[in-house]
């Protein structure tokens, strides 16, 4: 039960680092460069949903009459 549970952990784990490393085609001279536009453009859309998610909260919260 111990071996399963690690492999689903470890699944997981694969598929939330190809969420923000992503494989792209483009060759690079320089591993670094490679890291750094996968990782910036990761960080750019997770900028862009966490706003999202933030301006529906204060919106919601704003029809409640909490804020």
């Amino acid at each position: 039960m111990s071996e399963k549970l690690n492999t689903e952990v470890k699944k997981i784990e694969e598929k939330i680092t190809r969420e923000f490393i992503s494989k792209e085609p483009r060759r690079f001279h320089v591993r670094l460069g490679h890291r750094i536009a996968s990782s910036l453009s990761g960080f750019t859309a997770g900028v862009i949903v966490a706003s999202i998610i933030w301006i529906l909260g204060i919106i919601v919260f704003r029809l409640l009459g909490v804020l």
